[in-house]
Formats: structure tokens, C-alpha cells, sequence
């Protein structure tokens, strides 16, 4: 974090500093230029006329403000009209300059024609290029690469990129063969949100595609974060993930600080998927008690709630009964762990996975003094078939008031889902 803010002062006093201080020192030039102008107005003008000192300065204040509209206006018209006419120009070169990208993809010809559009009509030039990036493959995609770094577009875009350009990332995303992956990675550590999340989705993508060798590195990256980049990516990396099979799900995990461990399970939870139950096991017994409840939590997801068309269903689907069955034993022992929050996870996790051999635990879990605790004790009986109601029921004849409570309305909840 230090560093981040090290390095938002460093070019908060550096480039932006520049430009604000250049802003204050034009304003002043220009309101010099606008009371030297009305002065000599009225010093060699208007006074010989009007020879009253104020009013002789308000109308010379009038007439060369007047004067300065005029002329923005006559410069303004000339400049959209030059503008019109560039445009006019540049519609008219935009067919051929995709005539020529399209050659010059299919065999690299003379690239004379090409740097003169370049050098003529910039803007349209990246555009037809990016155009051609985007939906070209293979040895033509390459072929423009090296085109677009021959002709200074990918200086152009790092220096946009670093500014904080994200559109200029996604450039140099479509990039093959020229060398900037290492120049994203470094703005993973931008001091500009948009512009880390921009970079890390560039690289998630070209992961996806085999473009970029290290997809694990770009994981840790992200579970390294501030909690805004997580949020913000959260949702695009859902679909990468499933690159990852049990072996590679279970060394990236195991990787990890605590901290960043604890945010890749807050991540995947929020993706509503199974993990490789290998990797949930060990986690339940982690001395952090937020990754225990986390690992709890997401032991209980299962692969159909992101639906059966879901890549995530496809992938964990057919082991997840085993790997439900498996985590059993570590279910039950965390109902008697010492952090409440743990014995909380744990119960909704027994809830969801209908765990009925610890009937015994839950009973025992629902006089718990925490009233959390115990109302999801009773939830998890309700959902334990007729031995569970039975439970419930005595709570209700037997148990405290605050116990039966929840006894109760857990009861009455399970027989609305039945109708």
C-alpha cells in the first residue's frame, strides 16, 4: 500500500504538478494579454473621446472583449472548417487504407504507402489497424504486429498506457510476438485502478488463449489486490478458471499468503462453483479462522446453482456427490471449533449438504448460547428428514423459548418448501 502511495506522490509531483503549474502560468499570461490590451484601448483611444477615466475604461473593456469574441469565433469556423475538410479526406483514404492492410497482411509489400497513411491520417491508420488486429489470426496478426512496431504505434500506445490510457492496453493486448507482456505486468501495479484491472483482463484473456505462458502468476496478482480490483475482475476471471484442473487449482491455492488465500476463496465464492476438494480439505484446518469459514462456505457450493450450461457445472459436476461425501468428517469437527463464525459456516455447509450422520452435532450445536449459531443448527435439522423434525419437535416442547423459536419456524419453513 506505502508503495502504491509512493508512487501516486511521485507522479502527482511530477507530470501532474507540471501541467497544473503550466495551467496557472497561461491563465496569467492571458488575463495579462486581456488588461494590456484594454489599457492601451483606453490609454491611446478611447480617452481622446471620452475623456471621463472610468467610463473612457468600460467601454475600451467592452469593445476589446468584443473584438477577442470575434476573433475565437472567425478562428473557431476556420479550424471545424479545416476539420470538416480533414474528415472529408480521411473517409475518402479509410477504404484504401484497408485495401493496403489487407495486402500487406497476406504478404509483407512495400511498406512506403502504408507509413505515408500513417504519417497523413494517423488516427484512421490505428483504427483500420486495430480493426484488422482484433479479427485477424496466425501469421497476418503477426505480420501487422511487427507493422504496428515498425511504425511507432506500440511506443505510442505504452506511453498512452502509462498515462493511464486503458483503450491503449487493450492495443497492446492484441499485440503477438512483440515483446509486451512484461510492459502489462508492470501496470498490474499501477497507482490507477482502471488502469491495473485493464491490464490484468488483457492478460486473463491472452492466458485464455494460450497467448500469455503464466495464468497462475495473473490469479495471484489479482487474489494480491485491493478488494475494488478483485470486485471489478471478479466476474471476467470466473470464465478463465476453469482452465485450472485439481492439480493446478491445488498448487495455486497452496501458494499463497493467508491474506491473499483467504481473498482467492472470497473470489470463488463469489463465482457460486465447486473447487478441487483436495485443496478444501487442508483449508478447513487453517490457522486463519476466515479461511476456515471461507473453505466451509465454498465446500458447500454446488456446481449446479451456475446453472447446468455453465463451464463450472461441466467441470465439477460429475465428483460432486464424492467430493460432498468427503468433506463430511470435516464438517463435523468444525461444529465444535472455537471461533463462532466457523461453527456458523459449518452448519450451512452440513445444511446444504444434507449431512445426516451429524444429526448428533447439530442437536447439540442448536443450545448453543449464540443465537446465530443455534438458528442455523435448526435450519440444518429441518433439512434432515424426518429424524431432524423429530429433533425440532422436541426443542419445542423441551427446550428454552429462544431455542424453540427457532425450532419452530425452522419447522415451518421446511413444511412451506414441501407445498
Amino acid at each position: 500500500m506505502n508503495a502504491h502511495i509512493q508512487k501516486a506522490a511521485a507522479h502527482i509531483f511530477t507530470r501532474d504538478f507540471g501541467e497544473r503549474l503550466l495551467l496557472f502560468a497561461s491563465t496569467l499570461v492571458a488575463l495579462g494579454v486581456l488588461l494590456f490590451g484594454i489599457w492601451e484601448l483606453h490609454r491611446k483611444v478611447i480617452v481622446h473621446w471620452i475623456p471621463i477615466v472610468p467610463l473612457s475604461l468600460a467601454v475600451a473593456s467592452i469593445l476589446f472583449q468584443t473584438f477577442l469574441a470575434l476573433l475565437l469565433l472567425i478562428i473557431s469556423a476556420h479550424l471545424k472548417r479545416r476539420d470538416q475538410a480533414r474528415l472529408l479526406v480521411s473517409s475518402r483514404n479509410v477504404p484504401i487504407i484497408r485495401e493496403h492492410l489487407a495486402a500487406f497482411t497476406l504478404r509483407e509489400t512495400d511498406q512506403a504507402k502504408l507509413t505515408d497513411f500513417r504519417r497523413r491520417d494517423p488516427k484512421e491508420f490505428e483504427i483500420c489497424l486495430l480493426e484488422f488486429l482484433k479479427n485477424m489470426s496466425g501469421p497476418s496478426r503477426d505480420r501487422l504486429s511487427r507493422l504496428a512496431s515498425t511504425l511507432g504505434l506500440v511506443e505510442t500506445w505504452k506511453r498512452r498506457a502509462s498515462n493511464g490510457d486503458t483503450h491503449a492496453i487493450e492495443s497492446l493486448g492484441l499485440l503477438t510476438g512483440t515483446n509486451t507482456w512484461s510492459f502489462i505486468e508492470g501496470l498490474t501495479d499501477h497507482y490507477q485502478t482502471l488502469v491495473r484491472v485493464a491490464a490484468f483482463r488483457v492478460l486473463a484473456r491472452a492466458a485464455s488463449c494460450g497467448e500469455y505462458a503464466d495464468s497462475a502468476k495473473v490469479f495471484r496478482a489479482v487474489f494480491a489486490s485491493p478488494l475494488l480490483v478483485r470486485v471489478m475482475l471478479a466476474g471476467e476471471l470466473r470464465q478463465y478458471a476453469t482452465h485450472f484442473d485439481e492439480q493446478n487449482m491445488s498448487a495455486l491455492l497452496s501458494g499463497l499468503e493467508a491474506g491473499q488465500t483467504f481473498a482467492a476463496l472470497e473470489m470463488m465464492e463469489s463465482w457460486h462453483c465447486g473447487l478441487p476438494i483436495a485443496g478444501l480439505a487442508a483449508l478447513t484446518r487453517h490457522p486463519d479462522f476466515r479461511i476456515r469459514a471461507a473453505a466451509l462456505r465454498l465446500a458447500a457450493c454446488d456446481a449446479t446453482r451456475a446453472g447446468a450450461n455453465h463451464a463450472w457445472a461441466r467441470v465439477y459436476l460429475p465428483a460432486s456427490r464424492s467430493n460432498q461425501n468427503s468433506l463430511v468428517p470435516a464438517v463435523i469437527r468444525a461444529m465444535g471449533d472455537d471461533n463462532r463464525q466457523v461453527r456458523a459456516a459449518a452448519l450451512d455447509a452440513a445444511a446444504r449438504m444434507g449431512v445426516r450422520s451429524a444429526l448428533a452435532s447439530i442437536t447439540l450445536s442448536a443450545e448453543q448460547t449464540d443465537a446465530n449459531v443455534s438458528s442455523l443448527a435448526c435450519l440444518a435439522l429441518s433439512t434432515m428428514g424426518q429424524r431432524g423434525h423429530a429433533a425440532l419437535q422436541e426443542k419445542v416442547m423441551r427446550g428454552n423459548p429462544r431455542v424453540a423459536a427457532a425450532a419452530v419456524e425452522s419447522l415451518a419453513a421446511a413444511k412451506l418448501a414441501a407445498i
